[in-house]
């Protein structure tokens, strides 16, 4: 329906609705407390009021067709008075982007009856259909299942924040695109948490029997590890509950490192004296005209990371990542240690460079951790390390405001450094 036909039934004298948006789902306590769903086209809303909600799974959900409504409605929340068309309180359950997956324009979609999109918010991620029956106003909305379909998705996985199993493999469904570039071909061992953060944990190398055949892997000294170069393999292996943990080379080269870490460890906790020693590695490295890039650990840790061309074997790299931080160590004893027996450590900041080791891995930039908390290991600008701490839902809104704070690492030569002295 057109606006007015919308305005005719509403008396804005009686309610703060505004006049006159994205996509987004109301929850509706009208005569029937049900969802409205509502997507942003030519200037207004189309609308639907979907009972029980979007589908999450394979179950197709009835969808009544509701009247056009003004672009600014994407933002109410409030009570409509009793006696007024929808009377009844209206909060926003979810909200976010969408764009059209269909072969045709959503203009022709939309005629047609049947409109394929997808959308990204915070609590529904995925592709739906929308389908239009042979009853007046009547719809289904179907979700495009991923290969990997999610098994108890409602499980809970972080418990302190009631994150749950979909909320997890959407959340890695939402930041694929900024963290394929830091798998791709890269072999991976999984830390596994099944039963959820305060669950049993084990490290898995081996692909097992039971993964699906079409998965990538590759056979590296006798153990099959997984590849994960695509969105599809990401969302099956988010579904195993694991922290991916890489190589740091790739599996056409593995014995050729492209990436060099430095591990900050503080032996008493305070994530603050992280950040200081890892501001003092990067002064140490802009010394030698090399850059340098942050990533919290979604732990109490730092990683400072560097991305090297491919031309040494890792223990020339662990090496070169040695002199480095015997430096750093140098500049102040009673705080930094490159100890490598954990009792000998003290209370200092331990700089672990033996991540920088064959088959050695690390922690997967934009990876959920297995702590109670659902925190991630986010790569960060240097300006954000004090305040950086973020989950799988913090880090989507930080994304979304800021951008993928790394972008494209550029290789560096160690080779080059050396022949400078």
């Amino acid at each position: 329906m057109i606006l007015e036909e919308y305005r005719k039934k509403r008396d804005f004298g009686m309610t703060k609705e505004p006049i006159p948006g994205t996509w987004v789902i109301q929850l509706h306590h009208a005569r029937a407390l049900h969802y409205d769903f509502r997507i942003e086209h030519q200037g207004v809303l189309k609308s639907w009021a979907v009972p029980k909600g979007l589908p999450t799974g394979k179950e197709k959900r009835l969808a009544v067709e509701t009247e056009d409504h003004p672009i600014g409605y994407a933002s109410f929340e409030g009570t409509i008075p009793k006696g007024q068309y929808g009377g009844g309180r209206v909060t926003i359950w979810d909200k976010g982007t969408y764009c059209n997956k269909s072969s045709v324009s959503m203009e022709e979609s939309i005629k047609k009856g049947h409109i394929r999109i997808e959308i990204r918010g915070e609590k529904q991620t995925g592709e739906f259909s929308i389908i239009k029956t042979k009853k007046t106003k009547q719809w289904l909305i179907i979700k495009h299942e991923q290969t990997g379909e999610i098994s108890n998705p409602e499980k809970i996985i972080y418990p302190q924040k009631g994150y749950s199993k979909l909320n997890l493999v959407q959340y890695y469904k939402a930041v694929s695109e900024y963290m394929l570039p830091h798998l791709k071909d890269r072999p991976i061992s999984m830390l596994r948490f099944p039963n959820g953060a305060p669950g049993k944990k084990f490290f898995q190398k081996n692909v097992p029997e039971y993964f699906l055949k079409w998965m990538k892997t590759a056979e590296i000294d006798g153990t099959r590890y997984a590849i994960c170069n695509d969105e599809k393999t990401l969302l099956y292996l988010a579904n195993q509950v694991m922290v991916p943990h890489t190589w740091l080379s790739r599996v056409d080269k593995p014995g050729l490192p492209d990436r060099m870490i430095f591990d900050i460890d503080p032996q008493n906790g305070n994530y603050k004296d992280a950040v200081e020693c890892a501001n003092a590695i990067k002064v140490s490295l802009n010394e030698i005209r090399m850059r340098s890039y942050l990533m919290t650990t979604g732990s109490k840790g730092l990683h400072v990371v560097v991305a090297i061309k491919r031309e040494l074997e890792f223990k020339k790299v662990q090496s070169f990542a040695g002199v480095i931080a015997r430096h750093v160590e140098k500049t102040d004893p009673e705080k930094y240690t490159t100890e490598f027996t954990k009792e000998k450590r003290q209370a200092k900041v331990y700089i672990d460079i033996f991540r920088n080791s064959y088959s050695q891995t690390s922690v997967a930039p934009y990876a959920a951790r297995a702590n109670e908390g659902g925190y991630v290991a986010a790569p960060i600008n240097w300006e954000e390390a004090p305040n950086a701490r973020y989950d799988i839902f913090t880090i989507k809104e930080r994304l979304e405001k800021k951008g993928d704070p790394w972008g494209k690492l550029e290789p560096q030569s160690i080779k080059k450094i050396i022949m400078r002295g």
